[in-house]
């Protein structure tokens, strides 16, 4: 049965950026499952962006829908969503609706999907980035508007 991982993304409408995150990420995941990588982009207005520079990048819903005429029975979908927002939580409600066409389809976490990770996370950031005498270190994100936005406040706990 053929197997196939798809990165799914946020998505950014910069090439430089493009190349040296999400293509990066791309490239690390297809050398080490040795199965071929496809890519979808989560946001809309990320795509509608990028169409204008003429370059398609699928939702998930299209990728998944590709794949399937494709012939692919087995879906490994990873998000490179660092928490439970709603990008993610919409990513996991198109992976239970395609459920049922694929053989397997199975969608990973995100990076910071519980409180060890979380730690394990930001000790590292803090060992790269330590506090000096009068000075701060300044981490930002999105936010969410969900439960999901705690692990900021679990991030700066842990530094």
């Amino acid at each position: 049965m053929k197997q196939a991982v798809l990165a799914v993304s946020f998505g950014t409408s910069f090439a430089d950026t493009r190349e040296k995150t999400i293509g990066a990420v791309e490239q690390h995941l297809a050398a080490e499952s040795g199965l071929p990588v496809f890519s979808a982009y989560t946001s809309a207005m990320v795509r509608r962006a990028l169409a204008k520079q003429n370059v398609l990048v699928p939702s998930p819903e299209e990728a998944l829908e590709q794949l399937r005429h494709d012939g692919y029975g087995e879906i490994f979908v990873l998000p490179t969503h660092l928490l439970y927002g709603g990008e993610h939580q919409k990513l996991l409600a198109v992976v239970d609706a395609f459920r049922p066409r694929f053989s397997r389809i199975a969608a990973a976490e995100p990076l910071l999907a519980d409180e060890e990770d979380i730690r394990t996370v930001a000790e590292g950031v803090c060992r790269r980035f330590p506090k000096e005498d009068g000075q701060s270190v300044l981490l930002m994100g999105h936010g969410a508007d969900s439960e999901a936005d705690r692990v900021y406040q679990m991030f700066t706990d842990c530094c």
